[in-house]
């Protein structure tokens, strides 16, 4: 803003200061001069879920989905995770978290939304339970769960290498924790089964557990990694996991997915 007068060169006063426009005057031959003040452009407000990092969002849209599992057999316990389906206290898992060479695992603790209870298997994968999929999948049913306890939503659509995923589970049976990575090829074939690769932290005691998107939507369950091959994780694909819980529905028939 020139405070000097185009005319005679005097020093110009302000006369009037408004929201709009500020009135200059010069103190020697009177001149005024009118300068309109520029607006800032209105800044929109940010929801309060874009607020939070992508994966603080996903984590507390989804923690309540998600189980540990202690399994106890002959004297050894071991570690894994699940996810809610349905509304009827069921979840998923792997075959091999609830069983010990082969047989069927019969006291399985599952933690969730802060509580501890039982657990029973309901259908094992490998075609012993009658669900004919023939995969590392498991289905079992919370006893008593908490309310609070919710299923989750599996994502549509194909995935995409490159996608970002977040993985939470009960790493190393020390607790649940969230890692995050990418899928680094949406299709591999694993043991003649189909499954995605992802460079997302995964270890013992993930198994079973979900793979979520950036909506907090099921794309897949960790299933095996490579113990000589660092980052380098395989995850079941939502659509076999849907396909599972399909032929399920014939055992368990309130199974609402």
């Amino acid at each position: 803003m020139n405070k000097e007068c185009k005319t005679c060169g005097g020093e110009c006063a302000v006369i009037r200061d408004t929201e709009d426009e500020v009135v200059l005057r010069c103190t020697c031959c009177g001149n005024e001069y009118s300068y309109p003040k520029q607006k800032a452009a209105p800044v929109p407000a940010t929801p309060v879920s874009q607020k939070k990092d992508g994966g603080e969002a996903v984590f507390d849209a989804c923690i309540d989905s998600v189980i540990e599992l202690t399994c106890t057999a002959g004297g050894n316990c071991y570690a894994g995770s699940g996810f809610a389906v349905g509304k009827r206290g069921y979840a998923v898992t792997n075959t091999h978290v609830v069983t010990e060479n082969g047989r069927p695992i019969h006291d399985i603790q599952a933690y969730v939304c802060g509580k501890t209870v039982p657990a029973e298997i309901v259908v094992l994968g490998d075609d012993r339970g009658g669900s004919g999929s023939g995969e590392d999948l498991a289905l079992i049913r919370l006893k008593n769960p908490p309310s609070r306890m919710k299923g989750v939503t599996f994502a549509e659509g194909e995935l995409r290498n490159g996608q970002k995923l977040y993985v939470i589970g009960n790493a190393l049976g020390m607790g649940t924790c969230i890692t995050s990575g990418i899928i680094s090829d949406k299709r591999r074939m694993v043991n003649g089964k189909p499954r995605f690769m992802t460079d997302g932290a995964a270890n013992h005691g993930n198994s079973g557990g979900p793979v979520f998107d950036e909506e907090g939507e099921v794309i897949g369950a960790i299933v095996a990694g490579i113990d000589n091959a660092k980052g380098m994780n395989f995850a079941i694909p939502a659509d076999i996991i849907l396909d599972f819980l399909e032929k399920c529905k014939s055992i368990a028939k309130d199974l609402r997915v």
